[in-house]
């Protein structure tokens, strides 16, 4: 069945999509047969053989997408729930059916979705934007994919692991099915930059293991999404022969105009704990990079956003003009307040949407090398870079000083993100990749 995808062109006229994925012949039938002898004559008798033995996909409009992640995406604490959030209403507002699929059961689920009032504050978030069913766990994803796998069009897979374990029911129970695998960032990469910041070989060597199972995932899925340009340059590295498109976050560009630098003050940094390179950076920010500011400017204040900090993070409040604010649900306030954004990454991997986000929000940012990557950023026109904790301190004291310098980061950062990762922009990219 799959050898005889390959030939036609997965994808090809629903009607023989059905027709194909309703037969019983073995795969085994078509192995190692390359031209595929009277393929025509192949499908005129598959088609005979679904008329009477099975009925056509009962979805209405286009089909399933079926999208699965680690759990459902906490949209307003990590910036790669918010991307999948978004991703799937533009996925929806192309009038697809989208049924999503928490790999973790749901008496498993972390944080906020523990309970059962915290899932359905998640799950009503993604009904509102068109989601049409939500399955928990191996099982449930099991019993779904053999009642109604016929009328997967394609399945959105994220993060390796999960799509190890995913992509095998998928060709299982919806062989016509084009699997799609959403790296969310390349974690190879991300893993062996902590290890050398840390030298430190087993986590060197877990990054090895970690990219032979992308690596694997990329081989076996249809179409694989890096995030950024350098990272499908890099994996196309690993992979000559794979096939990669990007996918990059998507920001929502807010109608009004921003307000100017008038009134603005301090500095803002937004980042969930679970990352660890977020930790990171805060450590890292007020060690090496406050203790300058705060006696070249006493009254500028450091806030920092963000769910689940440790102790050692919370500990920071108790410095002077430095507040730890946890989880806030909405940052429009402080996103209009606050003078700078700091973005101190020392590693990482992927698209950095707190980055993006503050750009399309009309707030300025600092960033090193690791935080401005994979956007197309340039220093000085629409983001300053510094790499020192010495440069980092001076751009920012030069950002919060210089009216003009801040104002023509303000414009052209707005405008790049428009340009190139705005959700109109995105939506035609999908709109090309999922055609019917």
């Amino acid at each position: 069945m799959r050898a005889l995808a390959a030939w036609l062109g997965r994808g090809k006229p629903p009607i023989m999509e059905a027709a194909i994925q309703a037969t019983t012949l073995s795969p085994r039938a078509f192995a190692g047969q390359s031209p595929i002898p009277d393929a025509a004559g192949l499908v005129r008798s598959a088609e005979r053989l679904a008329a009477k033995t099975h009925q056509a996909p009962t979805t209405a409009g286009r089909g399933v997408v079926l999208v699965v992640a680690d759990f459902l995406p906490l949209y307003d604490q990590q910036s790669g729930g918010l991307r999948l959030k978004t991703l799937m209403a533009l996925i929806c507002a192309l009038e697809w059916d989208v049924v999503f699929c928490s790999f973790t059961p749901a008496e498993q689920s972390p944080g906020p979705l523990a309970t059962e009032a915290g899932r359905l504050r998640y799950e009503n978030a993604l009904r509102e934007i068109g989601v049409s069913r939500f399955l928990y766990g191996n099982e449930d994803a099991r019993a779904y994919l053999a009642q109604s796998g016929r009328d997967v069009r394609y399945a959105f897979i994220s993060f390796p692991s999960i799509a190890m374990a995913f992509i095998p029911l998928v060709r299982l129970h919806c062989p016509w099915a084009r699997i799609l695998y959403d790296m969310v960032d390349f974690h190879y990469l991300r893993m062996s930059r902590e290890a050398e910041l840390i030298g430190d070989p087993t986590l060197r060597a877990a990054a090895e293991a970690t990219l032979a199972q992308e690596l694997s995932c990329i081989a076996t899925a249809d179409l694989t999404f890096a995030v950024t340009e350098d990272e499908k340059a890099a994996l196309l590295r690993h992979a000559p022969d794979a096939v990669i498109d990007v996918l990059p976050n998507v920001f929502d560009m807010p109608a009004d105009e921003p307000p100017g630098p008038a009134g603005r003050r301090d500095l803002l940094f937004v980042g969930g704990f679970w990352h660890k390179p977020n930790g990171d950076a805060v450590r890292w920010f007020v060690k090496e990079i406050w203790p300058e500011l705060h006696r070249e400017m006493p009254d500028l204040v450091f806030r920092v956003v963000g769910a689940n900090a440790d102790a050692d993070i919370l500990a920071f409040d108790a410095m002077p003009n430095i507040e730890i604010l946890g989880f806030v649900p909405d940052l429009t306030e402080l996103q209009r307040t606050s003078r700078v954004f700091v973005a101190p990454l020392r590693y990482g991997a992927g698209m950095k949407g707190k980055v993006g986000q503050s750009l399309a929000h009309g707030l300025p940012v600092v960033a090193t090398p690791v935080g401005a990557e994979g956007m197309a950023l340039e220093h000085g026109v629409n983001i300053m870079v510094a790499e020192t904790p010495q440069d980092f301190a001076r751009q920012v004291i030069q950002l919060v000083r210089d009216d003009a310098l801040w104002l023509a980061l303000q414009k052209q950062g707005r405008a790049l993100i428009a340009d190139t990762l705005s959700t109109d922009v995105v939506r035609r990219k999908l709109g090309d990749i999922l055609r019917d």
